[in-house]
């Protein structure tokens, strides 16, 4: 079936569809995120056009809160965050 075939009721309900396989996909990345994360270690913020720096101080069901060294807290999804393995 083409797309310029289709009703309006057949659109919206492909729609519906579509949207719940990308918070379905969206939701999987942020948990495999968080298990690879815990309070206290030391992260990267992924951000454009920026690095911060800074550790983990809180862990929610999508967001961890992060200290930055610049004193700054932010609230960032978990796919956004890379930790930081020191070397000895």
């Amino acid at each position: 079936m083409r797309i310029e075939d289709m009703t309006m009721e057949q659109l919206l309900a492909m729609n519906t569809i579509i949207c719940q396989r990308i918070k379905e996909l969206r939701d999987r990345k942020t948990l495999q995120a968080l298990i690879q994360l815990r309070v206290g270690m030391s992260v990267v913020v992924d951000v454009p056009d920026e690095v911060l720096f800074g550790v983990i101080t809180k862990i929610n069901r999508k967001t961890a809160t992060v200290l930055a060294d610049d004193g700054t807290y932010y609230r960032v999804s978990p796919s956004l965050l890379r930790p930081i393995h020191d070397v000895e």
